[in-house]
C-alpha cells in the first residue's frame, strides 16, 4: 500500500518557515508509514541499512531525488510569491506541498534501502504527482518567469528519474480532469466576487452623487 501524505489547510499564503514545517511534518508521516512497509520476505523496513552496496539504478536516482526535492521546496516559496497576485493558484500551492512531502520523504527513504526497487512505487506516484501539478501550472496565465523555468527544470529532473529507474510517465487522467475543473470554477468563483464587488462601489457613488 502507498503511503498516503496528507493535505496541508490551505490559507491565504505561508511564510518560508511556515513552508518548511509543512513540508517536515507531511514528509515525517511518509517516513512512518515507509518504516511500517513489509519488504519482501515479511521484514519490516529497517530503520539503517549497509549503504556501501546500493544498485546502479540508486546510485543514480539518489542525487536527482535530492535535487527534485530542493528544486520543489524552491517552488513553494514562489508560489506562494506568486499567491499574493494569482489567488486562483491557491489549490496549486497545497498540491505543491504535498508534491515537495512526496520527494523529502523518498529521499530520506532513499538512504534506508539498497534496492531501488523497494521505492518504485512511491517514485511512481511522485512522477504522476508532478506531472498532474505541472500541467495544471502550466495552465496558469501570467506567472512569473522565474517560476516557469522552475517548473521547467523540474520537469527535466523528473524525466532525468524516470530514464533511471527505467518507468514511463505516470498519469492519473481522472484526478487531472477533476482537478482542472476545480481551478476553472474558483476562477469563476473569483470573477464573480469581483464583479459583485466593483457592482457594490458604483452603487455607492450613485448614492453619493
Amino acid at each position: 500500500m502507498r503511503p498516503s501524505i496528507t493535505r496541508p489547510a490551505t490559507r491565504v499564503s505561508y511564510t518560508p518557515d511556515q513552508t518548511k514545517s509543512i513540508i517536515n511534518d507531511l514528509s515525517n508521516g511518509f517516513m512512518d508509514d515507509f518504516s511500517r512497509r513489509p519488504l519482501p520476505g515479511g521484514a519490516l523496513a529497517p530503520a539503517a541499512t549497509d549503504v556501501r552496496t546500493p544498485t546502479a539504478e540508486m546510485r543514480l536516482l539518489r542525487p536527482l531525488i535530492r535535487e527534485f526535492a530542493d528544486e520543489a521546496s524552491q517552488l513553494n516559496y514562489e508560489l506562494n510569491d506568486e499567491l499574493r497576485r494569482l489567488p486562483t493558484i491557491r489549490p496549486l500551492v497545497t498540491d505543491a506541498l504535498k508534491v515537495s512531502a512526496l520527494a523529502v520523504g523518498l529521499d530520506r527513504a532513499m538512504e534506508r534501502v539498497n534496492d531501488h526497487r523497494l521505492v518504485q512505487a512511491d517514485i511512481e506516484e511522485l512522477d504522476a504527482t508532478w506531472r498532474e501539478l505541472a500541467y495544471r501550472l502550466g495552465n496558469v496565465r501570467n506567472i512569473s518567469r522565474p517560476t516557469a523555468e522552475r517548473i521547467g527544470s523540474l520537469n527535466q529532473i523528473n524525466d532525468d528519474i524516470d530514464n533511471a529507474i527505467g518507468i514511463d510517465p505516470q498519469f492519473n487522467n481522472r484526478e487531472l480532469i477533476e482537478k482542472t475543473t476545480d481551478l476553472a470554477q474558483d476562477l469563476r468563483n473569483l470573477i464573480d466576487d469581483v464583479q459583485l464587488e466593483i457592482r457594490g462601489r458604483e452603487a455607492q457613488q450613485l448614492l453619493l452623487s
